[in-house]
Formats: structure tokens, sequence, C-alpha cells
């Protein structure tokens, strides 16, 4: 049997294929890994987009449906949490809550608020249990979107109202005091709107 000291450059094995990136080892890794075709993150990205639900193939969706598979991943359950503010001062507690469950484990919840109302997102997050939907707030990541908007002069506005709505937007408050989120268990991913 030939050892590496006795094989000389070119008494390679030709033969053999060499993988172009290995970022296809890494994705044909995730298809062998979770072995049920339904549980593949794979096979869940191709049917977002090429099934009988398909969505339209845009930056946004692509982006989006990473990040689900991604924190799907992480996460023993994921909840998509919007907050709707009501045209009434007040809204009782009996309307404020809708939960449903969308798949095995990621569910919506539609909090409304009156306007008066200040909604206590993890107190909120509590009070789904009543509905089936059991999530501790303490121990609950909370991923939120963060936009920073540029002031470039290219838009169909005049370049001081560009610049008094960069102020406004910097200097508006934050959206984890209003929604009482616990500091250390925020993510805030960001995006550059240039006007």
């Amino acid at each position: 049997m030939a050892t590496r000291e006795t094989l000389g450059s070119d008494d390679r094995c030709r033969d053999s294929p060499q993988p172009r990136s290995p970022w296809l080892l890494v994705l044909a890794a995730l298809g062998v890994v979770y072995g049920d075709i339904g549980t593949s993150p794979l096979y869940a990205i191709r049917e977002c987009f090429y099934g009988p639900h398909a969505i339209a193939l845009t930056h946004g969706h692509v982006l989006g449906v990473l990040s689900v598979v991604f924190w799907a991943l992480l996460h023993e359950q994921i909840v998509l949490f919007t907050v709707v503010a009501d045209d009434r001062a007040h809204v009782d507690s009996q309307e404020q809550l809708e939960v449903t469950e969308i798949a095995p484990q990621l569910y919506r919840v539609v909090a409304r608020c009156g306007y008066m109302q200040r909604p206590h997102v993890p107190q909120l997050l509590a009070r789904c249990a009543e509905y089936g939907l059991a999530a501790d707030p303490e121990t609950t990541t909370y991923v939120l979107g963060h936009e920073s908007v540029l002031a470039k002069g290219h838009g169909g506005m005049a370049r001081w109202r560009e610049r008094l709505f960069a102020l406004l937007v910097r200097n508006s408050g934050r959206a984890t005091v209003y929604y009482g989120l616990p500091a250390g268990h925020v993510l805030e991913v960001g995006a550059l709107i240039a006007i």
C-alpha cells in the first residue's frame, strides 16, 4: 500500500470529484442530518417558494424564510408577535389576544391594544397560555427590527424635509422600552434606509 511519502504530486486519485465549495457540503449535510425529508431545512425552504402554497421569490421573502429556518434550528418554538393599535381608547382583555398555530411550534399572536394602552409584550405573552401557547417571557429571545434613516437628497422631498424626518426617526423612543422588553433578551436586526 502506498503511503503519503511514496506518492508523488501527480499520483492523486483523479476519479474522485473535488467539491467546488465547502458550502455545498454544508448544504448537503443539512439535508442528511435531519434524515426525515419533512424536517429538512432545505425541504422547508424549497416548499416555501415552489410548493402549492408558494410565496413570491423576492429579496425580502428569501431573507424572511431564511431567518425563520435559522431561528427554528436554534429555538424550541417561534412566536410571530404583532401589536395592532386599535381605534378605540381601550380594548377589553377578552378581545385583546388572537393566537394561531401556523405549524407545529410556530405560532402567530396578534395583540390589539387601544391608543391609550401601552402594550407590555412579556405580560401579553404570558397571557397566551390561556390559548394553549406556553411561553416563558423570562427565557424568551425577542427579535426586533430597527431602521435607521439616512437623508441622501435624491428623493422626492425637499432636502430640509429629509433631514427633519431623519432627525425625528433618530430621536424617537426605543421600541424595547415602549413594549416593556427585558434588555438582556432583545436582539435588534437593523437596516439603513436612504431617503
